[in-house]
C-alpha cells in the first residue's frame, strides 16, 4: 500500500524515486475506491526487481491534508500527481483503467 505523506514529509517523500505518483483521495470518493485497487496492483508490478527503487507512490488524503492538496490546485478527485526526480510534471484526473495507467507510468519511467 502506497505511503501517506503528509505536510512535513511532502518535500522529501517526492524525492525518493526518480519517478514519484502521488494519489490525491478522499474515503467519500466512489472513483477513488476504484482506482485504489489500481494503484495497488501497479505499486505491486513497479516494485519487481526490474523497476526496484524507480518508482515511488504515495498517497494523500484531501480531508486530512486540504492545504498539501490546495497549495498543489487539486480540484478533483482522484487526482495523480506525477513526479520526476522532485518535479511536478503532470495531473492525472479522474479514474483510469489498469492498462492505460502501467503503460503511461512506463513511458514516463523511460523519460526520467
Amino acid at each position: 500500500m502506497a505511503k501517506k505523506t503528509n505536510e512535513h514529509a511532502f518535500a522529501e517523500d517526492i524525492k525518493q524515486a526518480p519517478l514519484v505518483v502521488v494519489d490525491f483521495f478522499a474515503d467519500w470518493c466512489g472513483p477513488c475506491k476504484m482506482m485504489a485497487p489500481v494503484l495497488e496492483q501497479l505499486e505491486r508490478d513497479f516494485s519487481v526487481k526490474e523497476y526496484r527503487g524507480q518508482v515511488k507512490f504515495l498517497s494523500v488524503d484531501v480531508e486530512h491534508h486540504r492545504k498539501l492538496a490546495e497549495d498543489r490546485n487539486v480540484m478533483n478527485l482522484p487526482t495523480l500527481m506525477i513526479f520526476e526526480n522532485g518535479v511536478a510534471k503532470e495531473k492525472v484526473v479522474g479514474y483510469r483503467k489498469y492498462g492505460d495507467l502501467k503503460r503511461y507510468l512506463k513511458e514516463k519511467l523511460a523519460e526520467c
